[in-house]
């Protein structure tokens, strides 16, 4: 299992009491309805986010904007934050310098990164209508 940090943003928006509920409904999987195809679950996430989501919140420019935006925004949002380019390159997966790697690979526990990734901001989304109210969603989903 691997541990990582969850945005601030996030636990306001209600994820792990969703996370709690679908522990508790038995399921192994944060996201168990996503379905896999060809061995991988993320074509079908970049599915739904690039031709559904971006429609639905009014930014659909097809190969332009696209579920790997999100990364590049993420990067630019964190460097313009002041997040040193070494706990930048842990949180998004990038190779280390072999400095880095072979001697202060494990330079970053929990808090750091959770520090970190709450440096990253989007001041001019309101996120407000994202909260769910999970324990009702989940019923209804498992019903359809």
């Amino acid at each position: 299992m691997r541990r990582v940090p969850i945005h601030k943003q996030l636990v306001d928006l209600g994820l792990l009491k969703y996370m709690e509920i679908v522990a508790k409904q038995g399921e192994e999987r944060l996201f168990w309805s996503l379905p896999i195809i060809n061995e991988k679950y993320s074509k079908t996430v970049s599915k739904f986010f690039n031709d559904s989501y971006l429609k639905k919140v009014g930014v659909y420019e097809p190969n332009t904007k696209i579920l790997y935006s999100t990364r590049h925004t993420f990067i630019t949002r964190a460097k313009v934050n002041g997040m040193e380019d070494a706990l930048l390159k842990k949180l998004v997966g990038h190779e280390q310098e072999f400095t880095q790697k072979h001697y202060a690979a494990n330079m970053f526990d929990l808090a750091m990164l959770q520090k970190g990734i709450n440096l990253v901001e989007y001041p001019s989304l309101d996120l407000k209508e994202l909260r769910v109210k999970w324990d009702r969603r989940l019923v209804v989903e498992r019903v359809k």
